[in-house]
C-alpha cells in the first residue's frame, strides 16, 4: 500500500466539504462562506416575486399563517436554470412589499417526487404541520435572499444588495474583495450595509471553482 500523504485539517475540510455543507445548512449554521453555500445550491438567480400565497393552520378557531410560498420570475441565472420557480421561503423578513429585484439561493427538495406532503415548522410558532410539498425552497440557515437596493441603483447605476443585520452576517463570510458599504435608502433599517452584486458573484464563483479543483486534486480527478 502506498504511503498516504498527511491530511491537514484544511484537506480534511475540503475532502468532506459537500457533506459538511449539507449538514451545516441542516443545522442552521450561520457562518459558512458563500462559495461553499453555492456548492449546496442548485439555482442562483436574480429575480422578482410575481405572486405569493400563505399556507395556514387553524388553532383555537382562528387561522394562522404557517409558511409562505412565492412564485419567482427569473431575470438572470449564474447556476442552474433560468426559469420561474415556486419556492417555499422559511424566512421572509427581507421580502418587501415593493417591486424590486432579489438575488436568490434556491435549493431543490430532494423528496419532492416521492412525497407530495411535507412537515414544516411554522414561522415563529414552533408548531409543525403537514403541508403540500414544493419542489424548491430557500432555507433560513443563513441569508439566502438579498434585496437589491433600488435607490442605490438609481444613483450610481450599479446593483448593490442589502445585508441583513444579524449575527450570522459577520465580516468573515463576506466574499473577500467584494465592496461593502453603508446604505442610505429610507426603505431599509438605519445603519444597514450593502454589498456590490457583481463583486459578490465574481468572487463566490471563482472561490467555488477553486474549492472544486482542490477537492478534485485530492481525489486524483483530472
Amino acid at each position: 500500500m502506498k504511503n498516504l500523504p498527511t491530511l491537514t485539517p484544511l484537506i480534511i475540510y475540503l475532502f468532506s466539504s459537500c457533506i459538511f455543507v449539507e449538514t451545516a445548512l441542516a443545522l442552521s449554521a450561520t457562518t459558512l462562506p458563500y462559495s461553499l453555500i453555492l456548492d449546496a445550491t442548485e439555482h442562483l438567480i436574480l429575480g422578482k416575486i410575481s405572486n405569493r400565497y400563505n399556507v395556514t393552520y387553524e388553532s383555537n378557531g382562528k387561522k394562522h399563517v404557517c409558511t409562505e410560498v412565492y412564485e419567482i420570475s427569473a431575470l438572470k441565472n449564474w447556476k442552474g436554470k433560468q426559469e420561474n420557480f415556486t419556492v417555499r421561503i422559511f424566512n421572509t423578513k427581507l421580502i418587501l412589499d415593493r417591486d424590486i429585484e432579489y438575488l436568490f439561493f434556491i435549493r431543490e427538495n430532494k423528496n419532492y417526487k416521492s412525497n407530495k406532503m411535507e412537515t414544516v415548522q411554522c414561522d415563529g410558532s414552533g408548531m409543525e404541520f403537514k403541508v403540500p410539498a414544493t419542489e424548491f425552497y430557500i432555507p433560513d440557515s443563513q441569508q439566502m435572499i438579498f434585496p437589491i437596493d433600488d435607490m442605490e441603483e438609481k444613483k450610481i447605476h450599479e446593483k448593490w444588495m442589502v445585508l441583513r443585520n444579524l449575527i450570522g452576517n459577520v465580516q468573515a463570510i463576506y466574499p473577500e474583495g467584494a465592496r461593502v458599504k453603508s446604505g442610505t435608502s429610507e426603505h431599509f433599517p438605519s445603519n444597514y450595509k450593502i454589498i456590490n452584486l457583481n463583486d459578490f458573484i465574481d468572487v463566490i464563483l471563482r472561490e467555488a471553482e477553486q474549492w472544486r479543483q482542490k477537492i478534485n486534486d485530492i481525489n486524483g480527478v483530472r
